[in-house]
């Protein structure tokens, strides 16, 4: 697996707060970056600014140094456009470093090439035979004449 890297200027700001101050946008420079702070450049020490390093800032690429490797071998990817963040009811880092469904519910999520980039889905698992409910991760409650609980759980 590739190993990531997250950019940071030389204040440690990372592309998600370049955004979020709106210092930039996904054409360039954003609407709050004063012209006397100077180019996206000025503000790291060696390498490429937000504008050529950033999705979220116009730029972001993956490029893999020459002769770099991973514990396992792998090429050394830099990762400059934010992965995907896990959707709805799973639960885990981002779609690139996997997520699994929450408990209660079902499915896979499988990164993609295309946009929203993943594929799938979890969705909830329905009550089983002999009781009521909207799903297990809503509640579950058994029928008259049967006894028990149903609890969510991850397979």
């Amino acid at each position: 697996y590739p190993v990531r890297h997250v950019w940071k200027d030389g204040y440690n700001n990372r592309c998600e707060d370049y955004r979020a101050l709106s210092f930039c946008n996904e054409t360039g420079y954003g609407p709050k970056w004063q012209s006397w702070w100077g180019r996206f450049e000025d503000w790291v020490s060696g390498g490429p600014g937000a504008g050529e390093a950033c999705c979220l800032c116009g730029g972001g690429r993956v490029s893999e140094p020459s002769g770099a490797s991973g514990a396992s071998g792998a090429p050394v990817l830099s990762e400059k456009c934010p992965s995907v963040k896990c959707p709805v009811n799973s639960v885990g880092v981002d779609v690139l470093s996997g997520c699994s469904c929450q408990a209660g519910f079902e499915g896979e999520v499988i990164p993609s090439d295309q946009s929203p980039y993943f594929r799938g889905q979890c969705s909830p698992v329905a009550c089983p035979l002999h009781s009521f409910g909207e799903h297990v991760a809503d509640g579950c409650v058994c029928d008259a004449g049967y006894i028990g609980s149903i609890i969510p759980s991850k397979a």
